[in-house]
């Protein structure tokens, strides 16, 4: 799989071609979802002093605004040559030739709502490309899988992290079949950016 930053690699879009855009219900989902956890940050944020909170606020909502422009560039193209997700931050690709079949399922995550989750494998079973359906609806899912013409398997029930990587080994990353800790280290992250926030504010106010 290729990954790349957005907007290199820019690749041709012809007639045949599929072309699959976030439903807008998906995007208002996860821009309300995003506003909620900033409203978060900025109450933490809070505790440090009105100036702590402001400088969040507005951190936030520069975040939010990148978020929905981001957002709309977000796209699944399958062209005769190539599987691309095209992401918010990030473009990631993979060859037709190395695409052998496709496993659908549904993930329970360590945190947020189950995913409707398409993995392309290739011919030895790893997985070479994920695209998640959090943005699209499932028509359109339908749509991908039927468009790219690979034999399909699908788990006859939703699976976490942990049990999917069990059934389809070398799909699923480390990091990712232990939720928990990455939610900490998130969580972590999150705590040490509103301090350092805070620090400088303090200090910028000497």
């Amino acid at each position: 799989m290729c990954v790349s930053p957005l907007g290199s690699g820019r690749m041709a879009v012809t007639h045949g071609d599929l072309v699959l855009r976030p439903a807008p219900s998906k995007q208002r989902e996860i821009l309300i979802l995003a506003t909620v956890l900033g409203a978060v940050f900025v109450a933490l944020a809070a505790v440090y002093g009105a100036t702590a909170a402001l400088v969040t606020a507005a951190a936030v909502a520069a975040g939010l605004a990148l978020l929905a422009a981001a957002s709309s560039r977000s796209r699944i193209v399958v062209t005769a040559d190539e599987i691309a997700v095209v992401g918010p931050l990030r473009r990631r690709n993979v060859s037709r030739t190395r695409a052998a079949s496709v496993v659908r399922t549904v993930l329970i995550p360590g945190r947020g709502p189950i995913v409707d989750t398409v993995f392309v494998l290739d011919g030895d079973g790893q997985g070479v490309l994920r695209i998640s359906g959090h943005r699209y609806a499932t028509d359109d899912v339908d749509r991908l899988v039927e468009h790219l013409g690979l034999p399909v398997s699908s788990p006859d029930r939703p699976l976490g992290m942990r049990e999917f990587a069990e059934a389809y080994p070398g799909t699923v990353s480390r990091d990712e079949r232990q939720p928990f800790r990455m939610m900490l280290v998130g969580a972590g992250i999150g705590v040490a950016t509103i301090v350092l926030l805070a620090v400088l504010v303090g200090v910028g106010a000497l």
